[in-house]
């Protein structure tokens, strides 16, 4: 997983890793289907955020702001991911065709 920054507000139209970050911990909670690769902040990602926020009692607007990031962070410290090649190769090979 990408290491979480907190020294901007991303929202909808920024890009980077910071984003890609609170991606695949959304992911992880099961908030965001989305690609976790791709570092684009884009409108699914901002229905997301809101929809996180809203769960968590903080105010719903869709911008990774401090208190959204720091909830997140939170949330999924301590969680171990491990990555799967193999499933990703095999859902890679089944999207060509």
């Amino acid at each position: 997983m990408k290491k979480m920054s907190f020294e901007r507000k991303p929202s909808l139209g920024d890009s980077g890793d910071d984003i890609v970050a609170c991606k695949q911990r959304l992911n992880i909670l099961g908030y965001y289907v989305g690609d976790t690769k791709l570092p684009e902040f884009d409108a699914l990602l901002e229905s997301v955020i809101k929809k996180f926020q809203q769960d968590n009692g903080l105010y719903s607007y869709g911008v990774l702001d401090n208190a959204t990031m720091l909830k997140l962070y939170e949330i999924t410290n301590g969680f171990e991911v491990e990555e799967d090649t193999q499933f990703e190769a095999a859902v890679e090979y089944l999207g060509r065709k």
